[in-house]
């Protein structure tokens, strides 16, 4: 089954600096392209320590560089002024965004909720571990 997330969100993309309101999640995303999901609150103390793992994660930068994947960070609560407050903490070549109503397909009842997607949107991984990730990452491009 395909999972889409419709989001009206303000999207932040950290690297371009640009917020646009109203537009669908994946519509700012490359089509080509692995999507790691990270549902989080930066009030949640697991939510801080998977994106610390996320970032130092030297396999996830490294396939974010060769353009294989890309990671949306998406805030589920309703503090904007928390959310603004965090997003900066988080790498500039992550899409960061803070929701603006329900999301369909996901389950996010424990945060934080990790989806790794393919580049047809459909879930190669839920929660999985940061070494899990990165073994399949690294798996997925070896030279045979």
């Amino acid at each position: 089954m395909r999972h889409y997330i419709l989001i009206l969100a303000w999207v932040w993309s950290l690297g371009l600096g640009a917020q646009t309101r109203g537009d669908s999640v994946f519509s700012s995303l490359q089509p080509d392209r692995l999507t790691l999901l990270v549902f989080y609150d930066p009030d949640c103390a697991e939510c801080r320590q998977e994106l610390f793992a996320l970032r130092h994660a030297s396999v996830v930068e490294s396939r974010i560089k060769e353009e294989l994947l890309q990671v949306l960070a998406i805030y589920t609560g309703e503090d904007e002024a928390l959310w603004r407050s965090h997003r900066e903490s988080l790498p500039k070549s992550w899409l960061v965004v803070m929701t603006d109503g329900g999301i369909d397909g996901y389950d996010i009842s424990a945060l934080p909720a990790i989806y790794l997607l393919d580049a047809d949107r459909k879930v190669m991984m839920h929660n999985p571990t940061v070494s899990q990730l990165s073994s399949l990452l690294e798996s997925l491009w070896q030279d045979p």
